[in-house]
């Protein structure tokens, strides 16, 4: 989700300079991407963002500190989002920071519930210089690039992932009451259609919300609804399955097992269910109003 987030928001702002530079690595997988928006005193408000950036001649020098973010000790490029004014809504600005310039470093990396095919950690900068032509957008274009990542690549990226988890779910559980002669169960075959129901509500409001966006039409409810509904759905489902599975689901190991684990982080990624129903009602009223 972050490479995309993070290959989409640089096709989209970057200048030639880092597109040139990156893109092509970044395409191709050699190189992976971070994004370091939230920091310590939270992130589902980027706009809050204490990460500093002044102008030095040709380039900006960059302190802060970002947490929990998904790639952080693999990246070789981090869009980092800091403040270049103390204005409430052109503050902000997002640089596209090369992790071996001098002043970056890793620091602690997290040991996570589920997810743990990337790592998360934290990212510091101690007067990072960066030169002016790895700022995205304008001076000041920074909260609207980075709700545009969060609210378009973002969350239909984590939606995506948690219908994934969801068809694995299905399959899986479906695989293994067969396996042991439970498929003719009653409360088997119900627990297997409310996950198939379940998976196939979430997979058209993904399919909906993808096509809106690809027509250029605001989708911030539809996306927003994706995005909760898949990840509550996703646990649903998990809890489902482990029902059927018995024991076997709790074994350390086991394929519903890690589902379990990895539903539970795509809730607090690129923001809550209660964020996301938050930003649906605000559409909703001023579409409808």
């Amino acid at each position: 989700v972050s490479q995309l987030m993070g290959i989409g928001t640089l096709m989209e702002f970057a200048g030639p300079v880092v597109r040139e530079q990156y893109l092509p690595r970044l395409t191709s997988g050699e190189m992976l991407l971070a994004l370091g928006i939230t920091e310590p005193s939270g992130g589902s408000d980027p706009g809050a963002a204490a990460t500093r950036a002044e102008r030095d001649g040709d380039s900006f020098l960059l302190t802060g500190r970002k947490v929990f973010i998904t790639n952080s000790h693999w990246a070789g490029l981090a869009l980092v989002v800091a403040r270049t004014s103390s204005d409430p809504r052109r503050g902000l600005s997002v640089f596209a920071v090369d992790t071996a310039s001098p002043g970056f470093r890793t620091g602690r990396a997290e040991h996570k519930t589920g997810l743990k095919g990337c790592v998360t950690g934290e990212l510091v900068l101690d007067q990072c210089r960066v030169p002016a032509s790895h700022l995205l957008g304008e001076e000041g274009d920074g909260l609207a690039i980075t709700i545009k990542a969060i609210s378009e690549y973002g969350r239909m990226g984590n939606a995506g992932v948690a219908l994934g988890l969801m068809q694995a779910v299905f399959e899986e559980t479906q695989a293994l009451a067969a396996a042991v002669g439970q498929l003719h169960q009653p409360l088997v075959r119900e627990g297997l259609a409310a996950i198939y129901g379940e998976t196939q509500a979430a997979r058209l409001l993904t399919y909906q919300a993808a096509w809106l966006l690809d027509t250029g039409a605001r989708a911030d409810a539809e996306v927003a609804t994706t995005k909760f509904f898949a990840n509550d759905a996703s646990l649903r489902c998990v809890r489902r399955a482990m029902a059927i599975a018995g024991s076997r689901g709790l074994v350390a190991g086991h394929p519903l097992e890690r589902c379990f684990r990895d539903a539970i982080p795509l809730i607090s990624a690129d923001g809550t269910g209660d964020i996301q129903r938050i930003v649906a009602a605000r559409s909703l009223v001023g579409r409808f109003s």
